[in-house]
């Protein structure tokens, strides 16, 4: 018999990110959803948050946003002021947004993301938030000084973060908008 309890549904919500990762998306859709129903089923709001942000997340890579926006928001109406899971949900919001050609909402989302993480000390989501923030707001406006600031710091916490994987991202961007910009040297140094 399935448990229902917290390990269950997190762990199902951590395989689904594994999956997503693996390029399974239907996989990962299926156990997004799986932890949702189990996460209803225990009636904890601190689940269901967690639960939805999953759904919303795999919604969002597939393209979905109107849905991925739908299952992110029902996340902010079952998640404390002080969640995780509530900065997860913003900053997909954020995404959606700036998918969506609308970048003052998206920056919005993604500073009321880097202000919850901030606050509540979740380093990963703040990283992201900043990260966005600079490719997907400020670099299209052609703010590139603001660009540079928050991915900076954005490297910054993925290498205290142990976590090279990302650091790319920031990378490419700090890069790109130094060799617009005429800042070569600069440019060169990040390579």
């Amino acid at each position: 018999m399935p448990q229902t309890g917290p390990a269950s549904v997190f762990s199902l919500i951590e395989e689904s990110f594994d999956l997503e990762q693996e390029g399974r998306i239907g996989s990962a859709l299926q156990r997004a959803r799986r932890a949702l129903r189990q996460a209803r089923i225990s009636d904890r709001p601190d689940q269901i948050a967690a639960a939805l942000v999953c759904v919303a997340h795999v919604h969002f890579r597939q393209g979905h946003y109107d849905s991925a926006q739908m299952f992110a928001t029902e996340s902010l109406d079952h998640s404390p002021a002080d969640a995780e899971a509530r900065a997860d949900a913003l900053q997909i919001l954020g995404l959606c947004a700036a998918e969506t050609n609308s970048p003052d909402v998206a920056e919005e989302y993604f500073h009321q993301t880097i202000d919850l993480s901030r606050q509540i000390g979740y380093r990963r989501a703040l990283r992201s938030a900043l990260h966005n923030l600079s490719a997907m707001v400020y670099v299209p406006r052609g703010q590139f000084e603001l660009a540079l600031a928050a991915d900076e710091e954005s490297l910054r916490l993925a290498l205290e973060l142990d976590m090279p994987e990302v650091a790319w991202f920031p990378l490419a961007t700090m890069g790109w908008v130094c060799w617009v910009t005429g800042q070569r040297e600069r440019a060169l140094a990040l390579a």
